[in-house]
């Protein structure tokens, strides 16, 4: 079956998405063996510290109470779009083996249906993009309107350094 350059590159760019996708899962898993053989290997060595002991730090606050919906979210967005694209990939290749044992009026109707197909997708992607930009934009917006409420006033430090 004969592809057209249009067809190749969008399967290639959806094998690709895909593949990054089982990259990243692999290299956290990587990652994540790599702790544990670097934790087991502090535990046989023991305490290099010689004695010393090391400075009590403040107070900080639990990290755990900390909620992430920005991480949420942006979590789903991700898995939805991979279901989508997996949908897609399939209906694609269905489509593909129909085409093979199809009459040439049927052809039409199917090369109709994959043209279709891929353009859902693209505004898949498109609109999947565009949700992930406003995350983003939100995310940083939110950290810079923090910042911002943590730095102290001026006129305070003046005061401050003056006093």
């Amino acid at each position: 079956m004969k592809l057209s350059p249009n067809m190749k590159k969008n399967l290639l760019t959806l094998l690709t998405a895909v593949g990054v996708s089982a990259g990243v899962n692999s290299a956290r898993a990587q990652q994540d063996t790599t702790k544990s053989e670097l934790l087991q290997t502090v535990e046989r060595q023991g305490d290099r510290s010689g004695g010393r002991k090391k400075p009590d730090r403040p107070d900080r606050p639990e990290h755990s109470d900390r909620q992430r919906p920005d991480k949420e979210v942006i979590k789903q967005l991700v898995d939805d779009f991979q279901a989508k694209a997996e949908d897609y990939k399939n209906k694609q290749q269905d489509l593909t083996r129909q085409l093979k044992d199809a009459s040439n009026e049927d052809r039409a109707k199917i090369r109709d249906e994959i043209t279709k197909l891929r353009q859902d997708f693209q505004e898949t992607k498109e609109q999947f993009r565009n949700e992930m930009k406003d995350q983003i934009d939100k995310v940083k917006t939110d950290l810079k309107r923090k910042i911002q409420d943590e730095k102290p006033d001026r006129s305070d430090q003046k005061e401050h350094i003056k006093g």
